[in-house]
């Protein structure tokens, strides 16, 4: 990795936890002298947000950062609590309304130290809406004017994500791979290089990766789609059994009811293949009523 990269993240840090010293000693202040102060409110709020956020709670989450917005008002740290509210809207699944919000931060706050941040969420959004060239030429744009960019496992994750997107699996694999050099590959990175390794027709490349991603993340909510991937592969009940039991843990974490009733489905869906037909369709007349 780049020094560039090391120095521009060193700063981002420095940035946060000078920014958690400032409202910390403002809740403090505020809290001892009963002062209600803007700044002193925008402080609470602004811990609450994110307290709720990490919690999964991210509609109250998304409240509490409008609240610290409108209190931070025109201050250094006005960006960094309308960032979080944006997160917490594409928590919530509204990536139209995200996009938006995104294009409007970027407008509003064009020196932020996040501002790579905004862009790189808002390629992420296009990709998310099926705007797979639109995602790629986001981040080609952005690589362009940052340079540092193109040692970063992020974009190499991105640009995958879009070749896999647009059918082009060796390229997939390729920034899949450079993303590789500088680090260990995320969940998400390594079901993706699964998927290319399996549609461009290498079962053994792909097992590879499923069985990676469910070693080094057994708790991740993508380990049941890589034991099912697995599966499709080789039809071992085994394999089934775990992503069963997978999909029941993400089914029990998630915080969006789309995501709930997708993994309870495909909970009962992998019991039933698994060989325990009963539980399958008991499970299965769960999620129908």
């Amino acid at each position: 990795m780049s020094t560039t990269i090391t120095l521009r993240n060193k700063r981002h840090r420095i940035r946060t936890v000078i920014m958690a010293l400032c409202l910390l000693a403002a809740g403090a202040s505020s809290s001892a002298l009963g002062d209600d102060s803007p700044q002193g409110q925008a402080a609470f709020h602004f811990q609450e947000a994110v307290s709720r956020f990490e919690a999964g709670d991210h509609l109250q989450a998304q409240h509490f950062f409008d609240l610290a917005v409108s209190q931070f008002g025109g201050t250094v740290f006005a960006d960094d609590a309308a960032f979080g509210s944006i997160r917490a809207v594409e928590a919530l699944g509204d990536d139209a309304t995200a996009q938006m919000l995104w294009e409007e931060w970027l407008n509003a706050h064009p020196a932020s130290p996040l501002r790579v941040d905004a862009e790189l969420a808002l390629a992420w959004n296009q990709l998310r809406q099926g705007h797979p060239e639109t995602a790629h030429d986001l981040m080609k744009v952005l690589m362009v004017r940052e340079p540092w960019l193109e040692d970063d496992s992020r974009v190499m994750l991105h640009l995958a994500a879009c070749n896999y997107a647009r059918g082009n699996d060796v390229m997939a694999i390729a920034h899949l791979e450079s993303a590789r050099d500088q680090g260990p590959l995320t969940p998400t990175g390594l079901l993706l290089l699964g998927l290319a390794n399996r549609r461009r027709g290498d079962d053994f490349a792909a097992v590879v990766a499923f069985q990676e991603l469910v070693d080094e993340h057994r708790d991740s909510h993508l380990a049941g789609y890589a034991y099912l991937a697995k599966a499709g592969i080789f039809p071992d009940p085994e394999n089934y059994r775990q992503a069963a039991g997978s999909f029941a843990r993400a089914a029990a974490e998630a915080t969006r009811p789309d995501h709930r009733a997708q993994t309870r489905y495909l909970h009962a869906a992998c019991r039933f293949l698994s060989g325990d037909e009963q539980g399958g369709l008991e499970s299965m007349h769960q999620v129908a009523v």
